[in-house]
């Protein structure tokens, strides 16, 4: 079984799915799989995945890439994701961002170490002319346990309704049927996390470190 699933929805992503995967490649975490799942799009960046992957030296992570029928937008690409995973663990990546090397191996690492609780971490905000930390004046006076029932800080320094900060024990989303709703457009996302929250027994760990580039309007 794989130490954690990686689940990249890929939608005409070709500008950025090369330093994407690059990201993937440099994780300091030893066997991983990652689903890169193909949601219908029409520019080269299967082809670009493709190539990457048949380059790639690191024999310990499983590359695989599956298609959606329609697009019907990344929640429903996240779930047939879910849906083919083996690992221990979920983390989901945007095709268009990237990662810190140590961003699976402190999520999966954290988990291991705390059971019951979801670890989550802070991220970079990068534009083109820029990147910043998020929330960093607020971030850097949260401590490392966070209550369940304090779940609302977390929400408002913008860290709960996203699920790439976080990681996921696979058999907690299976034996509760925890899937994103595709029926929404908008705050999926968050529902997906406060259905998981639900079967949290202890809460959150917060890693103090921004491990992820989230790209606003895609740099």
């Amino acid at each position: 079984m794989p130490k954690v699933s990686i689940i990249i929805p890929v939608y005409d992503s070709a500008k950025y799915i090369r330093r994407c995967l690059l990201s993937v490649n440099s994780q300091t975490l030893t066997d991983m799989e990652v689903l890169l799942i193909d949601n219908c799009g029409i520019d080269d960046s299967i082809a670009i995945a493709e190539a990457f992957i048949s380059q790639s030296k690191r024999e310990d992570i499983a590359y695989r890439i599956f298609a959606t029928p329609t697009n019907n937008g990344p929640a429903a690409a996240r779930n047939l994701g879910l849906q083919l995973a083996a690992g221990e663990y979920v983390a989901f990546l945007d095709a268009d961002d990237w990662v810190e090397p140590e961003w699976c191996e402190q999520l999966y690492l954290a988990a291991k170490q705390n059971s019951g609780c979801q670890p989550i971490c802070n991220y970079y905000r990068s534009t083109a002319d820029c990147e910043s930390i998020n929330r960093k004046g607020q971030c850097e006076n949260m401590g490392k346990s966070i209550a369940k029932a304090d779940f609302f800080s977390l929400n408002r320094y913008e860290l709960l309704g996203i699920p790439w900060n976080k990681i996921y024990l696979r058999s907690l989303l299976e034996d509760n049927h925890i899937r994103f709703q595709t029926e929404l457009s908008l705050g999926e996302d968050l529902i997906f996390n406060l259905d998981y929250l639900h079967y949290l027994t202890d809460g959150f760990v917060f890693i103090n470190r921004p491990l992820y580039h989230y790209s606003v309007g895609s740099t």
